[in-house]
């Protein structure tokens, strides 16, 4: 994810994730959003990772420096503490 532009990579990820088998869905959500992240893309970061979070993951730590970037230091402390 990190060797390629954005347009090259996001769109295998979101293609990868709708292809992703139920048992796959939560993880592949969870690695999206970190991409997203990783990208400065919060607010598609942060959908992805709610929706990992609602299947199951603990995407704490992710979800918290995501919140740290888009400036709600509170949620950040909650999630990261």
């Amino acid at each position: 994810g990190y060797a390629q532009t954005r347009d090259q990579v996001v769109p295998e990820f979101e293609r990868r994730l709708a292809q992703a088998p139920p048992e796959q869905k939560a993880e592949a959500l969870e690695l999206l959003g970190v991409l997203m992240s990783h990208g400065e893309e919060y607010g598609s970061a942060e959908r992805y990772l709610r929706e990992a979070e609602g299947m199951g993951r603990n995407v704490d730590r992710e979800l918290g420096r995501t919140a740290f970037r888009r400036g709600n230091f509170e949620e950040a402390r909650v999630r990261l503490g």
